[in-house]
């Protein structure tokens, strides 16, 4: 969560510095952690509570990846 409320400070120093290379490096290292978090824990659990917010979380992740790809100009499969 912590790293999704960097992204509109990446998109700005972007734009300041002309510098598109400052939003792949947030979007890959998003990604890693994504990768890290969903390997060691479940998202459906026994818990609704825990579900609910695991599934909110990854779908902010989601939105978050589908912004900087597109301000990319990359667009990404909606299904792997």
């Amino acid at each position: 969560m912590k790293r999704l409320a960097f992204f509109p400070d990446v998109v700005a120093r972007c734009v300041r510095d002309a510098s598109p290379h400052h939003l792949t490096t947030y979007l890959m290292e998003l990604a890693g952690q994504f990768h890290k978090y969903y390997d060691r824990y479940r998202v459906i659990s026994d818990d609704p509570v825990v579900t609910a917010a695991r599934l909110a979380l990854i779908e902010a992740i989601r939105q978050v990846l589908q912004n900087g790809l597109s301000l990319l100009g990359i667009t990404a499969p909606d299904r792997m």
